[in-house]
């Protein structure tokens, strides 16, 4: 299913409705990122899913990109060992 977003935001950074956008291998878009140049607040400490945000000199270097999950595979149970006899 192909989706879309209905209504374009603007950027809370900037007040425009103009996003920088990160390229996706296939040419489609894959994120989108802030045009800001202001340093950010928080520059550190970040969660590990958000760490490509540490040290960043300005908000437009933080990418906010969608990786799609990883579907688990099915794992086999292993059979439990039979009890010890007495």
């Amino acid at each position: 299913m192909v989706r879309h977003l209905r209504k374009l935001y603007p950027d809370p950074l900037t007040g425009a409705t103009e996003w920088g956008l990160v390229k996706a291998p296939d040419g489609g878009i894959a994120g989108v990122h802030s045009l800001s140049e202001e340093r950010p607040l928080k520059s550190a400490n970040f969660r590990v899913r958000d760490a490509g945000f540490e040290g960043t000199a300005r908000y437009a270097d933080w990418k906010f990109t969608y990786s799609p999950q990883l579907q688990p595979t099915s794992v086999k149970p292993v059979p439990a060992a039979p009890p010890a006899r007495p």
